[in-house]
C-alpha cells in the first residue's frame, strides 16, 4: 500500500525532526573518540583492514565509501565538527553532513562507536536494514514525487525511529521535543492504517509488498482496462494476467491495487469504490536456502480453497448475508493463482463474473490465457535493454552487494531467458556471495538440482494438468512435446506429425492447447517450447538412451530428405522459370510450404498424363497425393492446384453424374484457395496470383457452371486487384474481356441496360489501348466486334434506331 500525499508531508516532519537529533548524536560520538583530524584520519586508514570483519559492511560498496572519505578527509571532518558546535549551541548555519553520509559513519564506525544504536532491534542485520530504509524515506520526501513510498516502509520507518530514540539521549532532541516526536509517531501510525476503501483485505496478505520496477506499460494497460481510458469509455468486467510460473503476477496486481488505493486517498480517481478484495490460491513459493545455497520450493496454505469457500469468505468481509446483496457495492476482486484450482471450480467462477453487476470487475491471474474479456501477458525481460534496466534497477533499489559487469548481465538476460523469477533469484544469491560462474554453470545445465527446481516450480502442475486434460480427449501430448524438445529449430506440425505418428489435427490441437498454456511458443507457423518448460520436458519426459536414439534417428532422417527435396526444388526453380515465379508470388512461410507447393506444381504434369491415358498414375493416385500435401500445410496454393488438375479432369469426363461431382469439388476447391488466402495468408492478396486465383474461378463460374451472377463477384475483384496492384499486362486485359462477356450475359438473360452501363468504360479503356493490346497479342478486333456495335454511335436514316447511345456515368 502506498502512502497518500497528506500523509507524506507528515511524515516528512517527522522524518527531518528525527534527524536533527540523530545528526547530533552520530557527530558527538565521533568527535567524542576522534577528537583532531589525525585520529580521525588513522581511524578511516584502518578501515580497510577491519572491513572484513565487521557484521553489516558490504565490502565492495563500502570500499568506495572510504577510498571517498580519504580523498576528502579534510572536508568531511569539517562538516562533523561543525555540526558538533551546532549540538552545544543549539543552534544552526553551518555546514551538516548528508544523511547519506551519517549513515555511513553508522556502519563504518558501529563497532567502536554506535553499538548502543542498535539495542532493540532482532539482530544488527534488523538494525542496519531499518537504517538504510530511513536513508531512502529520508531521500524520497526531498524530492517530492520522485518515488511512492509505501505504508509497510512508511511504518517501518516510523517504528525505527521510535526505537532508536530510546537509545539517544533527550538533550539531542533540541531542536524538537522526543516526545513531541513520540506522539507524531504514534498519530501516524494510527492514520497509516486507514484508507479510503471501506472494505479491503490487503493487510492480511501473507505477502510482502516489494517494489515493482520495469512494468509501468503493463500496469498503464490495466489501468486502462480497469478504469477506462478516459470519461465515457468502456471499462472491463475481467482482466486476465497471466504468464508463466515467477514472471511476477503476483507483486504485478499488489501494486496495483496499492496504487489503486493511493489514488483515492489522494483524490485522484473518480470511480465510486467501496472494496478492494484480494484472494489467492497460492499453494507453493521458491525460496532461497542461504545455509545450503540451495533453491527449495516451500508450501504454503491457500487462502481459499475452491469456489464455495470464496463465496463464503467473500460474503464475510463483505458483511453481507446472500449474494443478491453484491449489487449494493462496487469495487475490484482479484484472483490469484486461478491455475490452481479444480476444474469443476473453474467454470463455476466464470458463471458467477457473468451473473454480478457490472459495477464489480474481475482480475484473474495464472500461468493459462484465461476466457476473460480482456488479457495481459506479462512477459520476461528478454530484450536487451529492459533486462539491463531491471537488474540494475533492482540492485540499486534494494542495495544489493552485487558488482557486475555489462557483459555478464548480458550473459545473466541471455542464460535466463529474461525470466523474472530466476533473475532475482540470481541476484539474491549473488549477494550471498554466490560465486557467479558457478550460477551461470547451473544456468547453462539441465541437469542442475537448482533448474531443476526452478523448472518444476514454473511448470510442473501447469505441463501435467495440460497433459492429463489433452490424454482426455484421447490425444498423446507426450510424444509431441519429446518431437518440439528434441527439434533443433522451430518445427512445423507436419514434420511433428510424421515423426510422432499422429494425425496433422491431433497435433494441431495438441500444440495450440499447449501454446495457451505458455509451454510452447508459436512462430508463424511453426511451434519451440518455452525454454524453461524444454528443461522440465527434458528431466520429466525424454525416453531412455535407446528409446531416445530411435527418435533422433527419426527427426535426423526426417530432416535429411527434407534437404534433399529442397535442393532438388532449387535446381528445378533454375530450370524452370514458372516453377520460380510462382515461389515469388505465393510466397511460402517455411520449408514445408516450400516443398508442398513445388509438389503440387509437379502434379498438374502428372494430371495432364493421366488424361493423355498414361498408365503412371490415375484419378486416385492424384487425389491421395493432393491429401498428403494437405496434411503437410494449409497454403492456399495446394487447393487453388488441386482445383485446376481436377478441372482438367473434369473437361475429359464423358460421365454426366460424374461431371456434376467434380464441378462441386472444382468450385470447393478454389473457393478454399480464396478463403484461406483472405483469412490466414492475407499476404498472398497483394500479388497477381491472387488476382489470378479469382480471375481463373471466375472463367470456370461462367463457361463451365454458367453461373454468370457469381462469376461477375469473382471477375470484378479480379480486375481491381490487378488495378490496385497497377498491373496492367494481357491477363489484366484478359480478365477485362471475360468481364465483359458476363456483363454481356446478364443484359441478355435480365433484358438490364445496367449491365452494358459497367460494360461501357471497360470497352472505352480496351479502345483507347488499342496499339498496347495488339502489340502483346490481345485480338483487339475480335472484342470490338463483339462489343462495338453496342457504344460506337452509327448513322441511321430511319426511325428503327438498333441502338440508344446510354448516358455517361
Amino acid at each position: 500500500m502506498y502512502l497518500p500525499v497528506e500523509k507524506c508531508f507528515e511524515l516528512d516532519k517527522i522524518v527531518k525532526s528525527f534527524e536533527v537529533a540523530y545528526r547530533g548524536f552520530i557527530v558527538t560520538q565521533l568527535v567524542n573518540k576522534y577528537n583532531d583530524i589525525n585520529k580521525f584520519s588513522i581511524a578511516v586508514n584502518h578501515l580497510d583492514s577491519s572491513l572484513k570483519q565487521s557484521p553489516i559492511l558490504g565490502t565492495k560498496k563500502y570500499k568506495q565509501r572510504i577510498i571517498k572519505i580519504k580523498k576528502e578527509i579534510g572536508s568531511y571532518y569539517k562538516k562533523i565538527e561543525d555540526c558538533h558546535s551546532n549540538v552545544n549551541d543549539k543552534d544552526f548555519g553551518n555546514q551538516v553532513p548528508f544523511v547519506s553520509e551519517l549513515i555511513d559513519f553508522v556502519v563504518l564506525f558501529f563497532d567502536g562507536c554506535f553499538n548502543d544504536l542498535a539495542k532493540g532491534f532482532s539482530s544488527i542485520e534488523d538494525f542496519n536494514s531499518n537504517n538504510v530504509t530511513y536513508s531512502h524515506i529520508r531521500n524520497w520526501l526531498s524530492h517530492p514525487a520522485s518515488s511512492k513510498i509505501t505504508a509497510d516502509d512508511a511504518k517501518h520507518t516510523l517504528i525505527f525511529i521510535k526505537k532508536i530514540s530510546q537509545n539517544i539521549p533527550s538533550k539531542y532532541y533540541w531542536y524538537i521535543a522526543k516526545r513531541q516526536v513520540y506522539d507524531w509517531c504514534d498519530e501516524l501510525l494510527k492514520k497509516i492504517e486507514e484508507t479510503g476503501i471501506k472494505y479491503h483485505n490487503l493487510s492480511s496478505i501473507s505477502f510482502s509488498h516489494q517494489k515493482l520496477i520495469e512494468r509501468e506499460t503493463e500496469l498503464d494497460d490495466l489501468k486502462s482496462l480497469i478504469f477506462g481510458k478516459d470519461i465515457g469509455y468502456r471499462k472491463s468486467g475481467s482482466v486476465a494476467i497471466y504468464g508463466y510460473g515467477g514472471i511476477g503476477k503476483t507483486a504485478f496486481i499488489l501494486e496495483f491495487l496499492y496504487r489503486t488505493i493511493k489514488e483515492i486517498n489522494d483524490k485522484q480517481l473518480k470511480d465510486k469504490i467501496d472494496f478492494l478484495l484480494f484472494f489467492t490460491a497460492k499453494d507453493e513459493l521458491l525460496s532461497f536456502n542461504e545455509t545450503t545455497k540451495k533453491l527449495y520450493i516451500r508450501d504454503i496454505n491457500k487462502q481459499i480453497l475452491g469456489f464455495d469457500d470464496f463465496v463464503e469468505k467473500l460474503k464475510e468481509l463483505l458483511e453481507i448475508s446472500n449474494l443478491d446483496d453484491l449489487k449494493k457495492h462496487s469495487g475490484i476482486l482479484v484472483i490469484d493463482n486461478f491455475e490452481t484450482l479444480s476444474n469443476e471450480d473453474k467454470p463455476r467462477f466464470f458463471d458467477f463474473i457473468k451473473k454480478v453487476p457490472r459495477t464489480i470487475q474481475f482480475v484473474i491471474t495464472s500461468r493459462n490465457e484465461e476466457p476473460c474479456e480482456d488479457k495481459i501477458n506479462l512477459r520476461e525481460f528478454y530484450e536487451r535493454e529492459k533486462g539491463l534496466s531491471f537488474i540494475k534497477g533492482y540492485i540499486d533499489y534494494y542495495e544489493l552487494k552485487v558488482s557486475l559487469k555489462e557483459t555478464e548481465i548480458l550473459k545473466l538476460i541471455e542464460l535466463s531467458k529474461g525470466n523474472t523469477l530466476i533473475l532475482v533469484l540470481t541476484l539474491q544469491m549473488l549477494s550471498n556471495n554466490h560465486p557467479i560462474e558457478n550460477l551461470f554453470t547451473d544456468l547453462e545445465s539441465v541437469e542442475s538440482s537448482n533448474i531443476e527446481i526452478i523448472s518444476d516450480f514454473m511448470y510442473k502442475n501447469t505441463i501435467g494438468n495440460a497433459i492429463e486434460f489433452l490424454a482426455s480427449k484421447n490425444h498423446n501430448p507426450i510424444e509431441i512435446l519429446k518431437v518440439v524438445s528434441l527439434y533443433d529449430v522451430p518445427v512445423d506440425l507436419y514434420s511433428m506429425s510424421k515423426i510422432s505418428n499422429q494425425s496433422v489435427q491431433s497435433v494441431e490441437f495438441v500444440c495450440e492447447y499447449l501454446t495457451t498454456k505458455l509451454i510452447l511458443e508459436k512462430i508463424g507457423e511453426t511451434y519451440k517450447p518455452n525454454e524453461f518448460a524444454n528443461k522440465f520436458i527434458v528431466s520429466k519426459y525424454i525416453p531412455n538412451r535407446i528409446e531416445l536414439k530411435r527418435l533422433r534417428e527419426r527427426i535426423r532422417e526426417h530432416q535429411k530428405e527434407l534437404d534433399y527435396k529442397l535442393k532438388r526444388l532449387e535446381n528445378a526453380r533454375k530450370k524452370e522459370p514458372l516453377l520460380d515465379g510462382i515461389m515469388e508470388d505465393w510466397k511460402p512461410k517455411n520449408s514445408i510450404d516450400t516443398v508442398a507447393i513445388s509438389e503440387a506444381f509437379g502434379l498438374f504434369g502428372k494430371t495432364r498424363e493421366y488424361i493423355n491415358g498414361s498408365q503412371t498414375c490415375d484419378i486416385t493416385f492424384i487425389n491421395s497425393e493432393f491429401e498428403r500435401l494437405e496434411k503437410m500445410t494449409s497454403h492456399p496454393y495446394i487447393r487453388f492446384q488441386k482445383a485446376r488438375c481436377f478441372q482438367q479432369i473434369l473437361e475429359k469426363s464423358e460421365d454426366k453424374v460424374n461431371k456434376v461431382e467434380l464441378e462441386q469439388k472444382v468450385s470447393l476447391y478454389y473457393e478454399d484457395a480464396i478463403d484461406t488466402t483472405d483469412f490466414y495468408y492475407p499476404y498472398i492478396k497483394n500479388t497477381k496470383s491472387y488476382a489470378s486465383i479469382n480471375w481463373i474461378y471466375g472463367i470456370f463460374l461462367s463457361s463451365v457452371t454458367n453461373d454468370y451472377y457469381k462469376s461477375l463477384r469473382y471477375l470484378e475483384d479480379a480486375v481491381l486487384i490487378f488495378r490496385r496492384l497497377k498491373i496492367f499486362d494481357k491477363a489484366y486485359y484478359t480478365a477485362i474481356n471475360n468481364l465483359s462477356w458476363v456483363y454481356f450475359k446478364l443484359h441478355k438473360s435480365e433484358n438490364d441496360d445496367i449491365y452494358l452501363s459497367e460494360l461501357k468504360p471497360l470497352f472505352f479503356e480496351i479502345k483507347r489501348n488499342k496499339d498496347k493490346l495488339i502489340a502483346i497479342g490481345f485480338n483487339y478486333d475480335l472484342y470490338m466486334q463483339n462489343f462495338g456495335k453496342y457504344f460506337i454511335e452509327q448513322r441511321h436514316t430511319g426511325p428503327n434506331k438498333r441502338y440508344k447511345k446510354l448516358p455517361r456515368k
